[in-house]
């Protein structure tokens, strides 16, 4: 700008001097709001497709039939890319090998009188005696136990030890 001539910010469309009404552009942020759905979802797509890229082979297929349900149109677009000839809707759905998924430890809850004091780790097949007698010989346990008289102990294998005192 030359000396002696007024200098013009540019600024943004709906924060001009002009438009006092709207100094934050609030016209400029409702207009793009609604594309903001579109953008996440283009997200999601990319972030999905760069996971693809770095599976091989039969798990990108079931990682694709995976998606189908959600997304048809980018699954088959996904299944041509990876050069299937198969129609997509016809490929079975991915078997699942339950032993893969089965957990070696669960969480319990150990209850005193009804309520919950500890959350613990145990084997997952551990068995309603096991249960019985490995809790209430825990650390944390015994010392919610002491100066107090042991009742009944009951187990639910897989959920809970409730431990009733006095």
């Amino acid at each position: 700008a030359r000396s002696g001539s007024p200098t013009r910010s540019a600024s943004p469309p709906g924060s001009s001097p002009q438009n006092s009404k709207d100094p934050l552009g609030a016209t400029l942020l409702l207009g793009r709001s609604d594309q903001l759905q579109e953008i996440l979802l283009g997200f999601a797509i990319v972030l999905l497709a760069g996971l693809g890229q770095s599976l091989l082979g039969e798990v990108q297929r079931t990682l694709v039939l995976l998606i189908a349900p959600f997304a048809p149109y980018l699954a088959h677009e996904l299944w041509d890319t990876l050069g299937e000839k198969s129609n997509l809707l016809r490929y079975p759905w991915p078997k699942c090998d339950a032993a893969l998924a089965k957990e070696d430890e669960v969480e319990i809850a150990v209850q005193l009188n009804g309520k919950v004091r500890v959350r613990m780790l145990v084997s997952a097949d551990a068995t309603e005696n096991a249960l019985k007698e490995q809790i209430p010989n825990d650390e944390k346990v015994r010392v919610l136990l002491e100066g107090k008289q042991v009742v009944k102990v009951i187990a639910v294998p897989g959920k809970l030890v409730n431990i009733v005192v006095k």
